[in-house]
């Protein structure tokens, strides 16, 4: 079979916008890099126990994410300060919301599997592309999951992307079978994407996206509760631009 990829201007050095290769060769790439940064993963967590080093792979792993998005710069960063914040205002123990500060950095680092022609296309994403979008979260929880110290973690890294009425992927979790830390990510990186302007879409102004969650929770999707620290936390810091 053979897969089309379209290539965008500055991603390639010549001027074709169209390439053809083997749909496999996709598939390989995929494992050959997902199977490097699982390496990486498991190499440093062995040789470097302590935190601040584990600390520097898990940073390193999600810049690598974000250095092929522009659009994402400090994604990780602000999903990661809004979870945490959250967390504790609903008043999660230091452990859990230490792993929301840890999930918020590397809940979309399985994108390191994805190729860059489905990551940065600027319009719809075909079927065969959004099965390849949506592998992430199984791909990231195999690299973060040999980090034994991480199992929260981890959770948030494959279930970011679950809702609560059984909708979502790649598990269809419903309701309290989604840990806290996972939904509490769920809607923040929700929120982010709606706040920023992605290859897709502008970004959306603050009420906007709040009316976007609110009418999301009412269909079962996010807990409601979640939403609303989040707006009341979003709302009281947007004259700083903080979120």
């Amino acid at each position: 079979a053979m897969a089309a990829v379209r290539f965008y201007p500055g991603t390639i050095p010549f001027d074709s916008t169209e390439v053809y290769f083997p749909a496999h060769a996709m598939a390989t790439a995929i494992m050959i890099t997902t199977s490097f940064m699982m390496l990486l993963a498991i190499i440093a967590v062995r040789i470097n126990k302590r935190t601040e080093q584990i600390e520097i792979v898990i940073t390193s792993l999600a810049a690598t994410v974000e250095a092929r998005d522009p659009y994402t710069k400090g994604h990780c960063e602000r999903i990661s300060q809004l979870a945490c914040t959250i967390g504790e205002k609903m008043g999660l123990s230091n452990k859990h919301v230490e792993a929301l500060r840890l999930g918020g950095y590397l809940h979309d680092v399985g994108k390191v599997g994805v190729p860059d022609a489905v990551l940065l296309k600027p319009g719809k994403l075909s079927s065969e592309e959004r099965i390849l979008m949506m592998k992430h979260a199984t791909i990231g929880h195999s690299i973060v999951k040999p980090m034994k110290s991480m199992q929260i973690v981890s959770d948030i890294v494959r279930w970011h992307h679950e809702k609560l009425d059984g909708s979502g992927y790649p598990d269809g979790l419903e309701k309290e079978n989604i840990p806290i830390t996972t939904q509490i990510i769920s809607v923040v990186d929700v929120y982010d994407a709606l706040r920023t302007e992605r290859p897709y879409k502008k970004a959306y102004a603050i009420d906007k996206c709040h009316a976007i969650l609110t009418e999301e929770s009412k269909k079962g999707w996010w807990n409601p509760e979640v939403v609303r620290i989040l707006i009341e936390t979003t709302s009281a810091h947007s004259q700083n631009n903080l979120y």
